[in-house]
């Protein structure tokens, strides 16, 4: 499963963050860091990165859910193709989590750029 975002869109995505168990995390409004990165899966080379500053928001801490809000300009000067997508999550210098994204219900790390042919 990948997400499917239209370039030069407007995409807010929303994912449940569960630790290793399986069970929801429930401490996010003590993290100090939040990052959500779109990556070239070939070069690495970061092509979008959002932190709590700039388009994450945490839901309700105790329910697990943190929301991306990704604006037209993140995504109208890429290529149309198929990225991966990672959500960092630090509590302290020596607590960071690389944790998987569930979407709709379903985990992924890839993320499908597509061009919007409407435009």
């Amino acid at each position: 499963m990948s997400v499917k975002v239209k370039q030069g869109n407007t995409v807010v995505l929303q994912s449940l963050i569960k630790d290793s168990s399986g069970d929801v995390v429930s401490t996010l409004a003590q993290a100090t860091e939040i990052l959500f990165k779109v990556i070239d899966r070939s070069s690495r080379v970061v092509k979008i990165s959002k932190s709590l500053s700039d388009g994450i928001v945490v839901n309700s801490p105790s329910t697990g859910y943190v929301r991306v809000t990704l604006e037209p300009t993140d995504t109208e000067d890429l290529v149309a193709t198929m990225y991966l997508m990672g959500l960092q999550i630090k509590w302290s210098d020596t607590i960071i989590y690389e944790v998987d994204l569930s979407i709709s219900g379903k985990v992924t790390e890839y993320f499908e750029l597509n061009k919007d042919v409407v435009e």
